[in-house]
């Protein structure tokens, strides 16, 4: 594969090189690896300044406590702040993951330049490679800005525990494929690879401590309807009704994952 993506690099620069011969020709530019590598380092650092504006926006979330705390009770308000302080951890964590790997892939362009300047060195190209890093950059960013959006419905009382989860473990797996792609080609014990290594663990703590937080919420909204249900007389309806709803919900819940196993095909396709 990288043989193939080599030879297709050396037929690109060829193929530029003779277009420029051709008149009016002389300011074209064909995509080579170079271009790749400085475009994966734009993607990161635009993946920094949206997880910037991300942890910006979550400072501000700030949920309103609406009745008077009880103390040793944990309330609506104290879930709320959990989650919100959770998603604001995950948010600096990626961010500091994000600025690192960006600061790698820079190190990467200088070496990549350095190395085509000089006589005799050969730098490998790797435009799969780099494209891997380009997309995972930008899953990152995205699985934030997501996270974003479901913790700030959960300030206002919105809390759905299924996409704080959904949410917290895209940016888990987001990151780890950032970490991975960005591990390949760097080198091992530079700062770099060690803010990297240490931001990941920051990460995967505060995604455990936010799938908590969400977990909390629900067992708390379970307890309340139970508690409501116990003035209710069950017969059999009620209990077939409910059973009804279970097997639409599991239904359900097969129709998602396969709409996401099928997302998943095709987004490695595209890679």
């Amino acid at each position: 594969m990288e043989e193939c993506s080599t030879s297709v690099t050396i037929a690109l620069k060829q193929l530029e090189i003779a277009l420029k011969n051709l008149p009016n020709a002389q300011d074209i530019n064909i995509q080579t690896q170079e271009n790749l590598e400085d475009l994966a380092a734009r993607e990161l650092l635009e993946a920094a300044r949206i997880i910037r504006e991300s942890v910006e926006a979550l400072k501000n979330a700030k949920p309103q406590r609406k009745k008077p705390k009880i103390v040793g009770v944990l309330d609506e308000f104290d879930i709320q702040e959990a989650i919100v302080n959770a998603a604001r951890a995950i948010a600096m964590a990626t961010g500091k993951l994000v600025d690192a790997a960006a600061t790698a892939q820079q190190e990467r362009v200088e070496t990549f330049k350095n190395a085509a300047d000089t006589p005799g060195r050969r730098y490998k190209n790797d435009p799969t490679w780099a494209n891997g890093l380009i997309s995972a950059a930008q899953s990152v960013a995205g699985s934030v800005k997501a996270l974003v959006t479901a913790s700030n419905a959960a300030v206002t009382g919105k809390i759905d525990e299924a996409k704080l989860v959904a949410t917290a473990k895209a940016v888990g797996a987001a990151t780890a494929q950032l970490v991975y792609a960005s591990k390949v080609k760097a080198d091992v014990n530079s700062q770099s690879q060690v803010n990297l290594n240490a931001a990941a663990k920051e990460v995967a703590k505060a995604t455990g401590d936010l799938v908590t937080a969400a977990s909390t919420a629900g067992s708390l909204g379970e307890a309340d309807e139970l508690e409501d249900s116990e003035l209710v007389n069950f017969s059999t309806t009620a209990r077939i009704e409910q059973h009804t709803q279970i097997l639409r919900l599991e239904k359900q819940l097969e129709d998602a994952r396969k709409r996401y196993n099928k997302i998943n095909q095709m987004s490695y396709k595209n890679m």
